[in-house]
């Protein structure tokens, strides 16, 4: 197993948090006002559904430096695509007239965008009130995000953020029995962070089948430096294309299978960004892990030829619970923002 661990400084304990979960950690946002929300879905074993897990999503801003853009990113797990989601944008004073909304969204990455400053003015007269996006999976809606009042609805200045909602905290129970999870990579920089997620009511991750096409560097919990708190794939010198990673899940009685897969040099990076993002908490920390193990590897000699790469035995990663975003305490109302900068042409 070509791996290089290395301790992470008890600084980033925060930032851990959202580090190897489905959804990578998130910046400081502004508090916001609590809403009603859809509740996030509270079904217990009974309600596994082995294909899909349980539907589950969320509506954020793209957020420059200067404050939120009027693109919105949108996610929605398991194993769905475009067909299975829909948008709805209502007046917020009257829910029941709803009007459904066009957004882009690429199944692969699980991840798609939404054009608010395209789609309020839809709602006619009614688009000057204060107003929600709700996004369905399945036809069970699972995340909202709310604007204030807007005097010219359709300009490029958003509105007022001033709620939101969806799941904050990733249960076993929402797992389906296998899943695919994709990271992009540009050719320049070729490293992802690839997991483990960290789900609750799992006792553990276990990683199973390392990449061919690259090594995995193991960064250590500060809680407990005997445990990988998440792992970075780095490419082999040269690669593009995709490679893979295989995780998996238990609680006992039922299994979760995740496969993680690098694409490097993906084109889309342009616009959703790379898996290690500089807006994100522990991006320096990444990169120093990193530089510590290319310079390892460039100081051995030249990297083991595709195929000779040892798969392990299972190595446990993790731990049993762990909130689905880093700074979601932050956030008061639990809308799911994420502070990444806006990509052209997004």
């Amino acid at each position: 197993m070509r791996t290089t661990a290395r301790t992470r400084p008890a600084r980033l304990a925060a930032a851990a948090l959202g580090a190897g979960i489905l959804l990578t950690g998130i910046g400081a946002a502004p508090a916001l006002a609590q809403e009603t929300a859809p509740a996030a879905s509270t079904s217990t074993a009974a309600a596994w559904a082995a294909e899909h897990g349980m539907p589950v999503g969320h509506v954020t801003p793209i957020w420059e430096a200067d404050g939120p853009t009027t693109q919105s990113r949108l996610d929605a797990y398991w194993n769905v695509d475009a067909s299975d989601l829909k948008i709805e944008l209502f007046s917020t004073a009257d829910p029941s007239v709803r009007v459904e909304v066009p957004f882009t969204f690429d199944a692969e990455l699980s991840e798609g965008r939404l054009d608010m400053a395209a789609t309020r003015p839809m709602l006619g007269a009614a688009a000057s009130n204060p107003v929600t996006y709700v996004l369905s999976v399945k036809g069970e809606e699972v995340a909202t995000l709310q604007l204030g009042a807007d005097a010219q609805p359709g300009d490029d200045q958003l509105a007022e953020i001033t709620g939101g909602g969806g799941a904050q905290v990733l249960g076993f129970d929402m797992l389906p029995e296998s899943f695919t999870t994709t990271k992009l990579t540009t050719a320049d920089e070729p490293y992802a962070r690839v997991g483990p997620m960290w789900p609750e009511g799992s006792p553990k991750g276990v990683l199973v089948q390392e990449p061919r096409h690259g090594d995995l560097v193991p960064v250590m919990a500060s809680w407990d430096p005997s445990v990988v708190d998440r792992y970075l794939y780095v490419a082999d010198a040269g690669f593009t294309g995709k490679d893979t990673v295989v995780f998996e899940y238990s609680d006992g009685s039922r299994t979760s299978t995740e496969t993680v897969v690098v694409s490097v040099g993906d084109p889309r990076v342009a616009e959703y960004g790379p898996s290690l993002d500089p807006a994100y908490g522990d991006y320096e920390e990444s990169m120093a892990a990193i530089q510590d193990f290319l310079a390892q590897r460039d100081g051995m000699g030249t990297p083991a030829p595709d195929g000779e790469h040892t798969v392990p035995e299972k190595v446990e990663t993790g731990s049993a619970t762990a909130w689905w975003l880093a700074a979601a305490g932050a956030l008061g109302a639990g809308a799911l923002l994420r502070l990444r900068p806006a990509r052209r042409g997004a």
